[in-house]
Parts: C-alpha cells; sequence; structure tokens
C-alpha cells in the first residue's frame, strides 16, 4: 500500500474480512497472510479483531497471528450469533447453554464492547457521581463511543458473524432492551469472563429506554453475575427468580442508594408474545433490593 493511500481502501477490508470470518482455513490462511505484509491492514484488522483475539485465548500477549486459533472455528461464535437470529431486537435468551457456550456470549459481546469502551473506567468516573443525573455525562458518552465504534465496524464488513453480531447489540441499543431470559444455562465459566463487566455494560447501554425484565430459571450453577456495572445502569432491571434460586447482587459503588424489585412470576407477554409494561406496572414486588444494604 503507497504512502497516498495509507487507509486501507473500503473495498479490499471488506474482501479481507469476509475470507478471514469464513471459517475456511484456506481463505482465513489467505487473508491472514495478505494482512500481516501491510502495515496499515494490520492496524485495522487488530482494531476489528485483536481484543476478541486476547480474551478468547486469555493471553495479553496473543497477536494477529493468533486469529485462527482464537476464531478459527464456527462453534465459537455460533451461540453469540443465534441471539442475532432467534433473540430479536427486544431481547436476548441464553437457554440451555453449556458453560463453555455461555461463556463464549460473553466473551465475543463483551470483548466487542471493550474494543471500543473500558468499563472499569466507567465505573471508576460514576464513583464520583452524587446523585443518579451525575451518571448521565460518563455514560452517554461511552455509549456514544460504543456506538461509532460498532457502527465503523458494521460499515466495514456487515455480512459476517461479526457484522451480523454488531448490528444486533446496535439495535437492542436503539431500541431498548426489555426481556433477558436465563434458562438451565450454566454461569461459572462466564462470571469468570476478563470483559463481564463490559457485557453487562452492553446490557447497561441497551435499558436507556425502559426497564429490563430479567428472569432466572433453573440456573445450573448460580445466577448470573451482574458485577458493580449493575447499579450503574441507567434504568434499574425488574428480576423475576423462583424460590428455589437465591438471588445475588453485587455490592454498589455510588454514594448514594438504588433500588430493584424483585418480581412474582406472572405472565409479562401479551398475545402476540411481546413484554406488556402494565402487567409489570400492575404486580407488587416480593422484595425490593437497596444498594446501601450491601454494603460491607
Amino acid at each position: 500500500m503507497s504512502e497516498e493511500n495509507a487507509t486501507p481502501d473500503q473495498e479490499l477490508l471488506a474482501g479481507l474480512f469476509e475470507k478471514m470470518e469464513s471459517h475456511d482455513d484456506v481463505k482465513m490462511t489467505e487473508a491472514l497472510n495478505e494482512i500481516l505484509k501491510d502495515e496499515e491492514l494490520t492496524k485495522r484488522a487488530e482494531e476489528r479483531y485483536l481484543t476478541l483475539i486476547r480474551v478468547l485465548l486469555d493471553d495479553e500477549s496473543a497477536s494477529l497471528s493468533d486469529y485462527r486459533k482464537a476464531l478459527g472455528s464456527p462453534d465459537v461464535v455460533k451461540d453469540a450469533l443465534s441471539e442475532v437470529y432467534y433473540g430479536g431486537a427486544n431481547k436476548l435468551e441464553f437457554v440451555y447453554l453449556s458453560e463453555d457456550e455461555m461463556r463464549n456470549v460473553v466473551d465475543i459481546m463483551g470483548g466487542i464492547v471493550k474494543t471500543h469502551i473500558s468499563a472499569d473506567e466507567y465505573v471508576e468516573a460514576a464513583k464520583s457521581a452524587g446523585e443518579l443525573k451525575d451518571l448521565a455525562d460518563p455514560l452517554f458518552s461511552r455509549i456514544g463511543d460504543l456506538k461509532i465504534g460498532i457502527d465503523r465496524e458494521v460499515n466495514a464488513y456487515a455480512q459476517g458473524w461479526y457484522g451480523q453480531i454488531c448490528i444486533h447489540m446496535m439495535k437492542a441499543m436503539i431500541h431498548g432492551l426489555e426481556l433477558m431470559v436465563f434458562l438451565k444455562s450454566w454461569m461459572d465459566k462466564a462470571n469468570q469472563s476478563k470483559v463481564l463487566k463490559e457485557f453487562n455494560f452492553f446490557l447497561g447501554a441497551s435499558s436507556q429506554k425502559g426497564f429490563i425484565i430479567v428472569e432466572m430459571r433453573n440456573i445450573m450453577d448460580g445466577p448470573f453475575d451482574f458485577s458493580e456495572v449493575f447499579w450503574l445502569m441507567p434504568n434499574m432491571p425488574v428480576i423475576w427468580f423462583p424460590e428455589e434460586q437465591e438471588p445475588r447482587f453485587p455490592e454498589c459503588v455510588l454514594s448514594f442508594n438504588r433500588s430493584c424489585k424483585i418480581m412474582e412470576k406472572v405472565d409479562f407477554y401479551d398475545a402476540a408474545g411481546t413484554v406488556d409494561h402494565s402487567r409489570i406496572v400492575e404486580n407488587h414486588p416480593i422484595l425490593n433490593i437497596n444498594s446501601d444494604d450491601l454494603k460491607s
């Protein structure tokens, strides 16, 4: 690539990303070899994939050369992709996922978020908030950065697994998540993900236009860990736990109190299968959790 044309050509990039995301070993090798020969192409491909590679391999020294080791198998991304094709724009359903499958979903989505923003930096910024409105600037500036970054990757190449997951995440942030379902899935490995906070930031970024109903049903090895980011969501979720499932909440880093509701099991859905908020409001919570009560 000449110095006069230091920015990679859009058509060239799209073609290379298509091969990288093909899960075809020959095509991936061909694209990777071409990318690694050019400094600008390497830089652009690192912007798209390097964080994911390091997260999935749990190795901060991993490089773009390790792409096939981290992302070469379709099994790594299939469960995150299932959210795209079956979840819809306003819900996420984690149903019958093994511990490795659930971990891959969190690693992929959380890794995409970490490519563009740091949840730890948001948590640190939130600590200085004196009241809820003070969360607005640090929250929405990072949501803006995340949307810009994801939009850039969609425009680069949208048809592969990376672009499809990004489109789904963008739709969730624009339209707002209404429902998350955890059903008979294993959470232990997902709770240990290095990008768990980033995944939870995405959930918070997707709750701007309303609150999320979180159904915890028959979790196999303990509930999902919402991390410190839980209390920093713009709208607190309403959570339904079955009686046999004990809820677990993180300590709040804020100087002021927040609360969330734990509901009895109710029929959240209308005839079309969408969440009917009026049915939620009409039902009384069985428990109100205050963040101040969790502080040590």
